[in-house]
């Protein structure tokens, strides 16, 4: 089976450089998408995997290309 939700401190992990605490706090307002099991939030991992998408798009696109 595969996963399909990470918990608030798999996401941490995975995007590095951002507290449990910024996290819950972006669940709370809206901005990342949560399924809640009691009180504790998951977020889906197709929604981690499309923002470290973005991320390496953008990465990519500002990147300058060294020369060899």
């Amino acid at each position: 089976m595969t996963k399909k939700f990470y918990s608030v401190a798999e996401v941490v992990d995975i995007i590095g450089n951002i507290s449990k605490g910024n996290i819950y706090r972006l669940i709370k307002r809206g901005d990342i998408p949560a399924m809640y099991i009691g009180q504790r939030p998951f977020v889906p991992c197709s929604w981690v995997a499309s923002k470290l998408a973005e991320a390496d798009a953008w990465q990519t696109k500002h990147t300058t290309p060294t020369k060899a």
